[in-house]
């Protein structure tokens, strides 16, 4: 993704887009294993990684001698994020939401369908997140600033950072894609197998 020239150097881009990776991958990790079946045990440690990950990034901007980051700093921090979003979009689908197609394997032309489709989601999402970076950072700083500031503190970026993100490239919106296109084709499942039956 853009938004590098011109916003800090390269080295600190490159050591901010291995923290956010990171994260990505813990939260990922997470997501998959048997904590998820204690809510709030999931909510607590999920909390703890990103706090501890925004920390780090946080560091790395204001080195201890300020206490807020303006907005060339942070359209360089959220074009991580969403560059290591991109990254792992995939990963993430494969080891969650296609573990609840497993049953379509049997089936091949069901299963191959249905990742198909999974996989068209995931290719249209990282086409938008990289074709509009720059529009969704503009859309978080204002929301953050309420174009009344020119820089961010602390608290502020800890506390909303990753929901604001989120929320900007439709995370909840794309999830419940992904779910309505595993949901019709188990549907199909359903009917291929009730055939079978009568046979």
């Amino acid at each position: 993704l853009g938004f590098t020239k011109g916003q800090g150097s390269r080295k600190r881009r490159r050591v901010c887009s291995r923290i956010l990776q990171k994260m990505m991958q813990n939260l990922i990790h997470m997501e998959t294993e048997s904590m998820i079946a204690d809510f709030n045990a999931f909510k607590k440690i999920r909390n703890t990684t990103v706090n501890e990950s925004l920390a780090a990034v946080w560091r790395l901007y204001t080195k201890g001698e300020k206490t807020s980051i303006n907005e060339a700093e942070f359209n360089q921090i959220a074009d991580c994020y969403l560059t290591a979003t991109v990254g792992i979009l995939e990963s993430w689908i494969r080891r969650t939401a296609l573990k609840v197609v497993e049953d379509l394997k049997p089936y091949p032309s069901l299963h191959e369908d249905c990742c198909d489709e999974i996989k068209d989601e995931i290719s249209k999402l990282q086409t938008h997140l990289i074709c509009n970076a720059t529009k969704l950072c503009q859309i978080v700083w204002k929301v953050f600033t309420e174009d009344r500031s020119t820089s961010l503190d602390w608290p502020l970026f800890s506390t909303h950072f990753l929901e604001l993100m989120e929320t900007a490239w439709e995370k909840e919106i794309f999830w419940h894609q992904v779910i309505v296109i595993a949901k019709k084709h188990l549907h199909r499942l359903r009917m291929v197998r009730a055939q079978e039956r009568k046979l």
